[in-house]
């Protein structure tokens, strides 16, 4: 985050700064791609009990993908906007982006590891051009009664720079499946299931693209979560709903992107309508 997993985003065009989210969990949360740098520890994972044993460290990403999607308020956008907004507003607009990640953990203690996440990802949109997304925040990796897997997420906060506007908000991502460690090399690539719905986490949780065999994890939000800016006279004004969904792979980062842009179509039931 340094806050967030989940990841904070940060930042405003207007000064305003937001602290965010504990692990994401859109977006925030969650990683994936290869991995740049990793400092693991040896004790973290597989194992019995390997989350009460893992010893503190950082794990780097290379590249994370991550995917959004925001139904829109066409009032209020039209209030931030000062004009109609285009039809292509009329349905959800979705949006992929890349760049690294940073996690920190400290040592597992009674079952848990606490966590912190910090990345930045850009991408583009047709209409609002150069998209950057900054978030960190904090979570937690939790030991499953299994004493082998464990659930994950991260709660963020997360602010968006679009085409001179800036979009924030705070959401909680969960892992759709459980871990069996958390260095770059210890995921469980090509494991597909649902991470048990305790201690507080929604139960068997899948996120939209679950059946992704290439992704190690994948965190995303259960369902919507709500999207602001702040109007010229110093007001925060609800533009709309975000979902987000981040997806971490173990292949190269090739393949990972082409899996992910295969996936997009089907994306959440959601399709983009083309500007003419």
């Amino acid at each position: 985050m340094r806050t967030l997993g989940q990841a904070s985003w940060v930042g405003s065009s207007v000064g305003k700064s937001i602290s965010i989210l504990g692990a994401v969990g859109i977006s925030a949360i969650a990683v994936l791609g290869a991995p740049e740098v990793a400092k693991a520890a040896v004790d973290c994972g597989p194992g019995v009990d390997w989350v009460s044993d893992c010893e503190a460290g950082s794990d780097r990403f290379k590249k994370s993908w991550a995917n959004i999607h925001i139904e829109w308020d066409l009032p209020a956008l039209e209030q931030l906007l000062g004009m109609t907004p285009p039809p292509v507003f009329e349905e959800p607009t979705w949006i992929m982006l890349s760049g690294p990640v940073w996690v920190d953990r400290e040592a597992g203690e009674n079952g848990v590891i606490e966590t912190t996440l910090f990345h930045e990802l850009t991408g583009s949109d047709d209409f609002f051009g150069d998209i950057t997304l900054g978030a960190d925040g904090t979570g937690q990796i939790i030991q499953n009664p299994d004493g082998i897997g464990a659930r994950s997420f991260f709660d963020v906060d997360f602010t968006i720079d679009a085409g001179g506007l800036s979009f924030f908000g705070d959401t909680t991502v969960y892992g759709d499946r459980p871990l069996y460690g958390v260095s770059p090399d210890k995921l469980p690539n090509g494991e597909i299931g649902t991470n048990p719905g305790i201690g507080g986490f929604p139960p068997n949780f899948d996120c939209p693209s679950s059946d992704d065999i290439d992704a190690a994890i994948i965190y995303c939000n259960d369902g919507t979560s709500p999207l602001f800016a702040t109007l010229p006279n110093g007001a925060d004004i609800l533009v709309g709903r975000i979902t987000e969904e981040h997806i971490v792979h173990v292949p190269e980062p090739t393949t990972a992107i082409a899996s992910v842009l295969l996936g997009l179509g089907g994306l959440f039931g959601l399709k983009r309508k083309q500007q003419s």
